[in-house]
């Protein structure tokens, strides 16, 4: 089983196999530094060139080998065990990413939506569900949770589920935009 974990600084020279992760869309010259480990003694580090977000980053992994990294608003996913980029995206600036138990799907939230993700590709995306941010909060086989915000405060934000099955959404902001 692999594990990662963010790293603060790039590791020393020799110190393990390095391998850097780059996406048309990176806009920046700063990098973000991931360790995976096995639990078998094996280990190397990714580095993921960051996009426009300053200080944006999440890793989540559905089944403990392909790795979810979220840089600077840009996602990677890369096999740990073949230290090999499975996709990348950066159509949309992600800010947050959340496994969806018993599956190998992840949820990524952006600015307005919800996206389903397996590790090669993106699977589908919800309508507009709020005005400024999703936060993911959690997930099951059948829905994810999360808070849609409006960027006026906490006050206006709101809960929304989307159910997996259906590709329903309940709550949020997503009737205010069909109305219009």
């Amino acid at each position: 089983m692999w594990t990662a974990s963010f790293r603060t600084e790039p590791p020393s020279s020799g110190e393990a196999t390095e391998r850097h992760f780059e996406s048309p869309v990176a806009t920046t010259s700063s990098w973000l530094w991931v360790i995976l480990e096995h639990e078998e003694g094996a280990r190397w580090y990714a580095c993921f060139r960051q996009g426009r977000i300053a200080h944006c980053k999440a890793i989540a992994s559905a089944d403990s080998r392909n790795f979810f990294v979220i840089s600077g608003g840009v996602w990677y996913c890369v096999d740990a065990e073949t230290q090999e980029l499975r996709s990348s995206s950066g159509d949309s600036e992600f800010f947050d990413v959340i496994v969806i138990p018993g599956t190998s799907f992840v949820a990524l939230a952006d600015l307005t939506s919800l996206i389903i993700a397996e590790p090669r590709a993106i699977l589908w995306r919800t309508p507009r569900i709020a005005w400024d941010g999703v936060r993911l909060v959690s997930a099951s086989p059948t829905e994810v949770l999360g808070v849609a915000g409006t960027g006026h405060g906490p006050n206006d934000d709101r809960e929304f589920r989307v159910d997996l099955v259906n590709r329903t959404i309940t709550g949020g902001y997503a009737k205010d935009f069909t109305r219009r």
